[in-house]
């Protein structure tokens, strides 16, 4: 009897062994596991945060530098609105307006067709101008007023309306209608009114 219990709490003892062993290893195996597969998943984690970070402070940059390049520009546009305008000046102002302006008118023609714009048809009228018109223009200044057909193409237009805003003196475009030939959709039929201003 004695001899069986003996055994019994041999027996027991070696079961705990094993329960304790089983435990050590599994823990073991645990640790194993969260190095092997958890720990890089949650330093994979910080990196995304780490770098969402990096990338969040790299967009608040280049929106700052957008703010402050908008700003630039905007300053820019008000210098710009502060250039002078140059009223053309006949050398003989003893001459009515539709001669003593027959300089200016020459150097518009030219610059259509310096820019490869047929001309049609040209007209021209001296001060058409409406009661707002005249409250807005100073009686000191003369309008004439051209109104052109021509012929031409999209590049041929810019380039002309590029030349007459580059001009040394004050004109501009009053109405314009651009018109693509039915023949050629290239080709463009352009009606145009200007206004060319003139000291008296």
């Amino acid at each position: 009897m004695e001899k069986t219990k003996e055994i019994l709490n041999f027996l027991i003892s070696q079961k705990n062994l094993i329960s304790v062993v089983i435990l050590i290893v599994t823990f073991v195996a645990a640790g194993i596991a969260f190095m092997q597969i958890i720990k890089p998943k949650i330093d994979e984690a910080f990196q995304l945060k780490s770098d969402i970070e990096t990338n969040q402070t790299r967009y608040d940059g280049l929106k700052q530098q957008k703010k402050a390049k908008e700003l630039e520009e905007k300053k820019n546009l008000v210098k710009f609105d502060k250039v002078p305008v140059v009223i053309y000046k006949s050398s003989n102002p003893g001459l009515p307006v539709e001669s003593s302006s027959i300089d200016f008118v020459s150097k518009v023609v030219q610059m259509m067709e310096q820019t490869n714009n047929t001309i049609l048809d040209i007209s021209y009228k001296i001060d058409p101008l409406s009661e707002n018109d005249k409250i807005s223009i100073p009686s000191t200044i003369s309008v004439v007023q051209l109104s052109m057909t021509l012929n031409g193409t999209y590049l041929s237009l810019q380039d002309f309306i590029h030349t007459l805003y580059d001009y040394d003196y004050l004109a501009t475009i009053k109405t314009i209608k651009v018109v693509p030939l039915k023949e050629n959709k290239n080709i463009l039929e352009i009606n145009m009114v200007l206004w060319l201003y003139v000291t008296r």
